[in-house]
């Protein structure tokens, strides 16, 4: 009795001893098979988000050029051609009115190009150097100031004086009105000048300074 209760007990035990083993390397199994898949997964979705961020970085790459070519364009086109041919073809009274009714539409145009150049320069600030970067924040929020300014505050000015003047062709020359509105054209025209500076400015550091 007392050896087949010794055989009892040992098969027991090492009953036991094979299932803890079994448990063991069933475990292990387990670790290897998930390691097996999650290290490729894991590979692939670093692969993916690489390709994405790449891709969005190219996006606002190609977005960010295309508002500066558009905030240069438009400038240079608006100041060198379609307000000289304006003023070629009209009276001075009727190029003024022609050129007053575009110029609202021209200065939202330019506030809205800043507005969404701001917003691209930080979305792909990682692109830019310490330097590149700093620069081009400097100078896109001093477009969007003057363009703030202009729309606001200089536009309305002009406009009121010239509601004042009922005609320039005979405005005498050195009357009140019209030396005030020459002051805020001047004013107008040099800032409207800087703006495109500024455009061309920004073009070349997102060219050259770009990582």
């Amino acid at each position: 009795m007392r050896g087949t209760k010794y055989d009892f007990s040992a098969k027991a035990q090492k009953s036991k001893r094979a299932e803890v083993k079994n448990k063991h390397l069933s475990t292990n199994d387990s670790l290897k098979i998930s390691l097996y898949v999650s290290v490729p997964f894991a590979r692939g979705t670093f692969a993916l988000n690489r390709l994405y961020n790449v891709r969005m970085n190219s996006v606002v790459h190609i977005s960010y050029n295309l508002v500066l070519s558009l905030w240069i364009g438009g400038i240079s086109i608006f100041t060198f051609i379609v307000t000289p041919v304006i003023f070629k073809s009209f009276s001075r009274d009727m190029a003024g009115k022609i050129v007053g009714e575009i110029f609202p539409g021209y200065f939202w145009y330019l506030l809205a190009l800043s507005v969404i150049a701001l917003i691209l320069i930080v979305a792909s600030s990682s692109d830019f150097p310490r330097s590149g970067y700093r620069w081009s924040m400097i100078l896109i929020v001093t477009a969007l100031a003057i363009n703030i300014f202009v729309a606001f505050k200089l536009h309305p000015e002009i406009k009121q004086v010239k509601q004042e003047i009922h005609s320039f062709e005979s405005l005498p020359e050195d009357g009140p009105l019209r030396k005030k509105f020459g002051k805020l054209h001047a004013v107008s025209a040099v800032l409207n000048l800087f703006l495109l500076a500024d455009g061309t400015a920004l073009l070349v550091i997102g060219s050259i300074l770009r990582k």
